[in-house]
């Protein structure tokens, strides 16, 4: 199974989006998969169902840090490296999604009862989410390797 495939099966077994992201790329740089699972949980739905940012995306942004990043605080060059990865990396999914926004993304407030009986009752997650889990592990693919 390559890490798209692992990625939507993470999801399919009820793993949020970020959690599906960051987990398949862990172990490529030193982070233990469970560790990965439990560190991205609260970027689910655009953190914590307040729906900014999709998680999937606020995770690929942890693996491009997990690339590029700095170490210490001396190192302005890999982090300007990083913010250029990341600016790219969201023009991208702009341009591919649309917006990077989970509420626009769903059209679709879950951060209410009402909202997530919505979102339960159209089976938004399951139609729009595996798409943006795929375009994000897509694009890390081509990127970090």
């Amino acid at each position: 199974m390559n890490k798209i495939e692992k990625a939507l099966h993470i999801s399919e077994q009820g793993g949020a989006c970020s959690q599906a992201i960051l987990t398949v790329f862990a172990e490529d740089f030193g982070l233990d998969e469970k560790m990965a699972f439990k560190l991205s949980t609260g970027l689910g739905a655009g953190f914590g169902r307040k729906q900014y940012a999709c998680g999937a995306i606020s995770a690929g942004v942890i693996v491009l840090s997990l690339k590029y990043g700095s170490e210490n605080p001396e190192e302005d060059i890999k982090k300007d490296e990083t913010y250029s990865h990341v600016f790219q990396f969201i023009e991208k999914m702009e341009k591919q999604l649309g917006n990077i926004n989970c509420i626009d993304l769903l059209d679709c407030d879950i951060s209410t009862e009402e909202g997530r009986i919505k979102c339960s009752e159209f089976g938004l997650t399951q139609k729009i989410c595996p798409n943006c889990i795929r375009i994000v592990a897509e694009y890390l693919e081509k990127t970090i390797y």
